[in-house]
């Protein structure tokens, strides 16, 4: 069957948002190898995610400011996960993979957050450790090495192929 729509019938609209550790890395660009798939990613990232906040400035009129932002839902994750690190809670579940223990999630302690907590321990994904750490390294490094970015800037395909950033995705990210 199609997984998103189990995924919307179990997750309500405020709990996939809860979902999202608000690394930010989404709202990197990333170019795609048409020969082999592979994601890399730029430090170059959209004008209006707040690095140090890691949140969007203008969230709820995001899509209307930024024509090429991409919606991340139950709906459209399936095609999307590829392109989130292999940190991110949305990629975890679509992969059946338990959330990283750093997951911001796991230090909250009110109604809506215990209850989801309890909802994906049901369906196996919360961590076998206690909850703890930090965000991978290679997040927190991509972070530090960011540029603005400037889509509409006619140099921005030369920025973004000389902004290519080394972060293996797929391969350290222990849990």
């Amino acid at each position: 069957g199609r997984r998103w729509m189990k995924l919307r019938q179990i997750f309500s609209d405020e709990e996939w948002e809860l979902l999202c550790d608000q690394c930010g890395v989404c709202c990197f660009y990333k170019i795609e190898d048409e020969d082999t798939e592979e994601i890399f990613y730029t430090t170059v990232y959209c004008p209006f995610l707040s690095l140090p906040l890691a949140r969007c400035e203008v969230y709820p009129e995001r899509f209307q400011r930024m024509p090429s932002c991409v919606k991340i839902a139950p709906e459209t994750i399936q095609r999307q996960a590829k392109w989130m690190p292999a940190s991110c809670a949305y990629r975890r579940i679509v992969e059946n993979r338990p959330l990283p223990a750093w997951h911001p999630l796991f230090r909250q302690t009110d109604a809506d957050s215990l209850r989801l907590i309890e909802k994906l321990k049901g369906m196996g994904l919360t961590p076998a450790g206690p909850p703890g750490g930090d965000e991978p390294a290679g997040i927190r490094k991509l972070k530090r090495r960011a540029k603005k970015g400037r889509p509409d800037d006619p140099d921005f395909v030369d920025t973004l192929t000389s902004s290519v950033f080394p972060y293996p995705t797929d391969k350290t990210d222990p849990g």
